[in-house]
């Protein structure tokens, strides 16, 4: 066992059904985490360059990316391998368009390089090469999937520890605000 299939190990249940095996090797995930691993890396590289603005319809675009994607995962829908890695995807995306959202304050998000035309293309075209490089792809999809999933959980990781950081810091200052207004005896 790898290292990197010891660490997800902690993370996927990795049904032995639900795996995508480019190159005739298992991914150390299962395809739903495929999916959620290259949704949280690509929503977070286009956060990072392109920084889109976070628009009242932006925000509920990709709150019902997160619905979808809980339907599906409590499989009231038929799935394939397909499905399971487009809905990890959608939920990747809107988790880190939520995450991003709360780091960067209503002010500081904005679209200055891209339209939103150009994010939703940029999406479909990742879950199709995302899509191709699980079902038809070989062993060079599989180094290239196995990266993907241990940027993606990296990414997802330091965004995470990014929003629990600015609620702390957030807290320390009410609470330093909030002795400061306690008269001393």
């Amino acid at each position: 066992m790898s290292s990197i299939d010891a660490i997800f190990a902690w993370l996927c249940g990795l049904h032995p059904g639900h795996v995508w095996m480019p190159g005739g090797d298992w991914l150390p995930v299962c395809q739903r985490c495929v999916g959620l691993y290259a949704g949280i890396l690509l929503g977070s590289a286009w956060h990072f360059f392109v920084r889109p603005r976070a628009t009242p319809g932006w925000l509920w675009a990709h709150g019902f990316l997160l619905a979808v994607s809980a339907l599906f995962g409590l499989h009231l829908f038929p799935e394939t391998g397909a499905t399971r890695t487009a809905a990890g995807f959608a939920f990747g995306l809107g988790a880190v368009a939520l995450l991003w959202t709360c780091i960067a304050g209503k002010g500081d998000v904005r679209m200055e390089r891209a339209s939103s035309r150009d994010y939703a293309a940029a999406v479909l075209v990742s879950l199709a090469v995302l899509l191709w490089a699980c079902q038809a792809g070989g062993r060079g999809s599989w180094i290239v999937l196995n990266g993907l999933c241990a940027l993606g959980l990296v990414c997802g990781a330091v965004l995470a520890a990014a929003v629990a950081g600015q609620g702390i810091h957030r807290a320390l200052s009410v609470i330093r605000g909030t002795a400061r207004l306690i008269p001393s005896a």
